[in-house]
């Protein structure tokens, strides 16, 4: 019996990434898909059934954002009591510099797939793996894009043996970890738009998170309406519920 081999498992995943496949990784938030190139981007979204308004988002770190992410001191200071003081993941949205080599790495019809208005989603402090990952990302000046490793639509996985056998087979390589360490939520990760302040998925975490940006900042978020009214967090879609559909911050 040995511990994970953190660092032996991201160079595996950066290999077959970037030589065109698509990885299956354990997150704290759940399984994802993970994809560096156009095509195997293309290949995941026709994996899951991938609906055209759902869109990747890159492996990020505090480190990528600061430098590709456009926001003012007050939204970098927000984002970092959440991820760093308090130790939790965030999706984070907001406008992408264009010129950072990471972003321009983006070949231009996986971006509009990736992208709102120019402002792309960066999945912050999502355990020990992701977290080195994002690290070679900016090691190779390559973004990898993420989605969760499950058909659109029907939840997070948080199990290897959880997703549908016909993602399992699609993938070049599966690094199984076990039980993801936010299942307890069965939501993927709290996403906010910074750019417009508005809360885009309530998802692990969302009660704390809610409560740092309100004791801290003067914040505050909407109230979580219940999985009966968003059975998996999102607020901002094709079919939100009308009073959440524009939610502000």
């Amino acid at each position: 019996m040995s511990r994970p081999a953190i660092r032996g498992d991201a160079q595996r995943v950066k290999e077959v990434i970037l030589d065109g496949g698509v990885a299956i990784v354990q997150g704290d938030v759940g399984y994802g898909m993970l994809t560096a190139t156009p095509e195997a981007a293309g290949k995941t979204r026709e994996i899951k059934k991938r609906a055209a308004h759902k869109r990747h988002g890159m492996l990020g770190c505090r480190e990528f954002r600061v430098r590709a992410q456009i926001l003012d001191q007050r939204k970098h200071d927000m984002i970092d009591a959440i991820t760093v003081d308090y130790d939790l993941p965030l999706g984070v949205i907001a406008p992408v510099r264009l010129d950072d080599p990471v972003v321009r790495s983006i070949e231009p019809e996986t971006f509009r797939a990736s992208s709102v208005d120019g402002t792309m989603a960066m999945l912050h402090n999502n355990g020990a793996l992701s977290d080195e990952l994002a690290r070679l990302s900016l090691d190779e000046n390559m973004a990898f894009l993420g989605s969760s490793a499950n058909l659109t639509g029907t939840g997070v996985k948080f199990r290897v043996q959880d997703i549908q056998p016909e993602v399992l087979e699609q993938a070049d390589l599966i690094v199984d970890y076990g039980l993801a360490k936010y299942h307890v939520y069965q939501l993927s990760s709290t996403m906010i738009n910074f750019d417009t302040m508005q809360v885009i998925r309530i998802g692990c975490g969302y009660e704390v998170i809610s409560d740092i940006l309100l004791r801290y900042f003067g914040v505050e978020c909407p109230p979580d309406p219940g999985r009966d009214a968003v059975p998996l967090g999102h607020l901002w879609e094709p079919g939100a519920i009308e009073e959440y559909a524009s939610p502000t911050v």
